[in-house]
């Protein structure tokens, strides 16, 4: 059973303050009640925001659902008087779990200690209503405890910073799935299928059942080295914990999972995501997640074919909302540049329409290779192109005799960095601009100068055209073709009393999704395109430190 919206009012800090109300309240009105706030949910749910905005509060909300005896922790000790506590579940198959907290206990004879609480539970044409008293502070004391809306084998909780993670055979095998990923960890399925090897399997560890882990090392790989489970590095426990505790889950369950970034690296942080999402998919798992992480934050899009739909919201002023701009949330947050400076390799590209091609690419080069894990593809902009630099130290001085540090450093914001842009050249004869024929020298290899005009000239024309229509349904051709073409300028048809329309450019971002979408296969025969992808994923593969 999914969860399809929550409702609320008064729950802790969320939605109890009467100040966003007060300018639609009408005059002289009395007795009034603050209405409920509501948001609906998706297959993940990611809550952000600082501490005490109120995230761990949206999970208790569904965690009391089927443990009631947190319920009286959902209240605060003197609620004010126009806003009643009250919260509702709505479900996908219409059932519904409402509850209610009176401003006193319904026994009058107990003391302020014990909270009233009213249960709603409707269940199609069936309703089910309870009262009880429960004390605020102490579960023992309760006099009689709602009943549970959800079986405890339907919804779960984990606490990823209040769990010591016990290695055990679902550990390490996720351990393995990752294996590749794990520093100083040997990666024995790339030779597996060697028959001049003696592998018994592919696996990188082995439990030995007795606490302690055959582990196949990065610069040995030839012999295992038996280790106790609790010296394996900290981050490696809690990845593997975390991604077990969820695999093991039952289909079609619930599970909320506060802080899954403890301990973790931005880059296992990225590939817990990716596995959480994976096991969410394979399991139809409704998953409910609460972080700080920058990195989980920033990986969200980057999956962008991923079946699970994924939510991201902001806890924020006693309200939970849709963070539909991650600058400002990023910002609130405290981090800056961090997600970057710890990224392996950062490729630099003017705009997203260059994004997409890159991805497109990449992954139909090398599949084991992902962005937002492996790689990640940042926007110098246009306008700042010709303020960008690929040198090193800030002293460095340019043929001109401008110093470096006028420039904008791409390469010390991180030194595994690689620059696409286009050559915007005419014809075979055009020269290249002074900006890109600095670039090109500072990159070095790693800068790459597309061999047509612009990246779109590495796609075939005939299916370019195709997605231009799609963006563009009265397109009737494209304007120029061949090499050193704008092929996005295309042409409509005429007024009947006008000889031709003028020449109309199509939006890149629109033409290039549907581009990738529609042409799954990669076709790497244009121009230079398979000698520069591999060069690229080459680089990427070594800025990862895996051998080629």
């Amino acid at each position: 059973m999914k969860l399809q919206s929550i409702s609320y009012r008064g729950i802790r800090a969320l939605n109890a303050s009467i100040n966003p109300y007060k300018a639609d309240i009408p005059k002289d009105t009395v007795n009034f009640v603050i209405p409920f706030a509501e948001f609906e949910v998706g297959d993940v749910n990611v809550f952000i925001g600082e501490n005490g905005s109120g995230k761990s509060s949206v999970i208790d909300m569904i965690r009391a659902s089927a443990f009631p005896e947190i319920l009286a922790t959902l209240v605060r000790e003197n609620p004010i008087g126009y806003c009643p506590p009250a919260y509702c579940l709505s479900f996908k198959n219409g059932h519904r779990a409402i509850y209610s907290f009176p401003f006193a206990p319904f026994d009058l004879n107990l003391p302020v200690d014990f909270a009233g609480c009213e249960t709603y539970f409707v269940r199609g044409s069936l309703i089910e209503q309870t009262a009880q008293d429960l004390h605020k502070y102490d579960p023992a004391k309760h006099k009689k405890l709602p009943p549970p809306f959800l079986r405890e084998d339907q919804l779960h909780y984990r606490h990823c910073g209040q769990v010591t993670p016990v290695i055990d055979t679902h550990c390490v095998e996720e351990l393995n799935r990752a294996r590749a990923d794990l520093a100083g960890l040997a990666d024995r399925s790339k030779d597996f299928n060697d028959p001049g090897l003696r592998y018994v399997d592919e696996n990188s560890l082995i439990d030995c059942g007795d606490g302690t882990v055959k582990v196949c090392l990065g610069d040995d790989s030839d012999v295992f080295n038996r280790i106790p489970v609790q010296c394996f590095p900290s981050g490696w426990q809690s990845y593997a914990a975390t991604a077990a505790w969820l695999v093991t889950r039952p289909k079609d369950s619930i599970c909320l999972i506060e802080e899954p970034e403890v301990h973790l690296h931005p880059k296992l942080q990225r590939l817990l995501l990716r596995r959480l999402l994976a096991i969410a998919e394979q399991n139809v798992l409704q998953l409910f997640i609460s972080t700080h992480s920058a990195a989980l934050i920033n990986s969200l899009g980057a999956n962008a074919d991923r079946k699970v739909g994924v939510k991201l919201f902001q806890t924020t002023n006693g309200f939970v909302d849709p963070a539909l701009d991650l600058a400002p949330t990023l910002d609130a947050l405290g981090y800056k540049a961090s997600d970057i400076l710890q990224s392996n390799c950062v490729i630099w590209v003017e705009g997203p329409s260059d994004r997409i091609y890159l991805n497109y690419w990449i992954k139909g080069h090398n599949v084991d290779l992902f962005e937002g894990v492996h790689y990640t593809i940042m926007f110098y902009g246009g306008r700042l192109f010709s303020h960008v630099s690929g040198a090193e130290a800030s002293e460095e001085t340019l043929d001109d005799g401008e110093a470096v540090d006028d420039f904008i450093s791409l390469r010390c914001i991180n030194r595994h960095s690689a620059i696409v842009f286009d050559s915007d050249k005419a014809s075979s004869n055009s020269p290249l601009s002074e900006t890109k024929l600095r670039l090109q020298k500072e990159f070095g290899s790693q800068a790459w100068v597309t061999q047509g005009r612009e990246i779109e000239n590495y796609l075939d024309e005939g299916l370019l055209f195709n997605s231009i229509k799609a963006a563009h349904k009265h397109a009737t051709n494209i304007l120029q073709t061949g090499q050193w073409a704008n092929l996005l300028k295309y042409e409509i048809a005429p007024e009947p009393n006008q000889a031709r329309q003028k020449p109309r450019t199509a939006t890149k971002v629109k033409v290039a999704r549907d581009y990738v979408k529609t042409n799954p296969k990669v076709d790497f025969t244009p121009l230079d395109l398979r000698k520069r992808i591999t060069h690229l994923c080459d680089f990427i593969v070594r800025s990862n430190h895996y051998d080629l």
